[in-house]
Parts: structure tokens; C-alpha cells; sequence
């Protein structure tokens, strides 16, 4: 335990979201050479870095390591708020630490951090929240049934109880789209939307863990050469971030 009472043996993820002041491409080379250096961290179990589609030059960085202790520690090494100074004078940046309450994968589905396309998800529970849970809980295990290529994980705030982060992907777009079709998974997300805010943003996966290809249609000048609530204010990542 630390002194605010936190279990530093516990997991935790780090969640960032970038939105780029300026040059966009020599941002998200930056991005992708921080996440392989931090995915090369013995305490990192992985990292996701998304772009998200319909908001140019908007990016959203997870990373989820075994234990808040290790992330602590990295955090304050030197190397590491030199790249978290970097990022920051090219983005505005708002961080959020979180842990993971819920997850379901159907028997296809693979890892998240092998997925092409994610969907994110900000939920902030105004209402029920056992029912809003109960009702999140439930689409991710329909998605996982009708969907053997889909996964879903749901992240809770530590900073703020009533916020959540939904995480669902697939590995074929086709049968994800399918499954948002279904009466059943659309009836799940009205009861949702009854008691949560939700912002919904599709994004493509530039990057998983370290070694994890780059997609064909990501920047020409990423290929082969990067390693791999609101918004807040801008400047670096901080030790919220990484």
C-alpha cells in the first residue's frame, strides 16, 4: 500500500487521450516509438496505441501494467519524462488510471492487441449503476457468443467511480458489425444509454504490443520505421500518463 491507501501490487491501466496541436505524422511516429519503450518494460503486460477514425489528429493510449508499483517507478525514471515531454509540446492530453472489471472473448477472438479495429467507449453513470453494469456485462458476453471473433473489456476509473471505458474489437469488421445488428445487443444498449453518457469512437490499431505490425493503410512513414474526460490541458503525459 502506498500512503493514499493504493495496493501497488495490484494492476492497473493507463489511459491517454491525445488530440494533436500540429504535425500529426511526426506525433504519431513519436507515439509509436514511445509505446514499443514502454511496451519493452518488464512490468508492462500491454499496450494498445488507437487513432481514433472520425476525429482527425485524435488518439487514444492504453497501457496495462501487472502492477501500479511498476508503473510508479518508470514513471519518475529520467528517460521516461524525456519522451513524455516530447509528446506533450505536440498534443493536448488528458490521463486517466484505471482497472479492468470485466472482460469476455469469443473463441476466435485473439488478443485485443492483435485486433485491426477497436471500438472506445466513455461511459459517465448518471443513473443505476448496478444496472448499468449489469446491462454492460451482459452485451460483452453476448458479443463474445454471437461473435466468435469478438472480445470486449471494460475499464473503471480509480480517479472517478461513475466513469467507465468500454473496449470491444474484432477480427473481421464484418461480424462485429453483425453482432451491433442483433435486437438483443441493441436492447442491452438503450438499457445502457439509460443510465450512463456514453461517447462511442471507432478506431484503427496502429500498434499492440512490442512487434506488432503496422496496418497497411497506417502513414506511409510509419511503415518499417516506428518502433513500434473531457479532453484536459495540454502539456506532458505526466505521472498519470504512460
Amino acid at each position: 500500500m502506498n500512503k493514499n491507501g493504493r495496493d501497488l501490487g495490484g494492476p492497473i491501466a493507463i489511459v491517454n487521450r491525445f488530440a494533436v496541436r500540429g504535425d500529426a505524422r511526426r506525433f504519431e511516429e513519436e507515439l509509436l516509438r514511445h509505446a514499443r519503450l514502454v511496451g519493452d518494460q518488464e512490468d508492462v503486460d500491454s499496450v494498445l496505441t488507437l487513432r481514433l477514425v472520425r476525429r482527425p489528429g485524435a488518439y487514444v493510449h492504453v497501457t496495462f501494467w501487472r502492477t501500479l508499483g511498476g508503473f510508479i517507478e518508470a514513471v519518475h525514471r529520467r528517460s521516461y519524462l524525456r519522451r513524455a515531454r516530447r509528446l506533450g509540446g505536440l498534443v493536448e492530453t488528458a490521463a486517466d488510471q484505471a482497472v479492468s472489471v470485466r472482460s469476455a472473448r469469443g473463441e476466435r477472438a485473439g488478443e485485443i492487441a492483435a485486433a485491426a479495429r477497436v471500438r472506445v467507449t466513455r461511459y459517465r453513470v448518471a443513473g443505476n449503476g448496478r444496472a448499468f453494469e449489469r446491462n454492460l456485462w451482459d452485451r460483452g458476453d453476448l458479443l463474445a457468443r454471437q461473435g466468435a471473433g469478438c472480445g470486449s473489456q471494460v475499464l473503471r476509473s480509480a480517479l472517478c467511480p461513475q466513469c467507465y471505458v468500454g473496449l470491444e474489437w474484432s477480427q473481421h469488421r464484418e461480424e462485429f458489425e453483425g453482432v451491433l445488428r442483433n435486437e438483443h445487443y441493441r436492447r442491452l444498449s438503450s438499457l445502457i444509454a439509460e443510465a450512463a453518457e456514453a461517447e462511442v469512437e471507432d478506431s484503427l490499431h496502429l500498434a499492440g504490443r512490442p512487434g506488432a505490425p503496422v496496418p497497411a493503410d497506417a502513414s506511409p512513414a510509419l511503415r518499417g520505421t516506428g518502433p513500434r474526460r473531457p479532453e484536459g490541458a495540454g502539456g506532458a503525459p505526466g505521472p498519470g500518463g504512460g
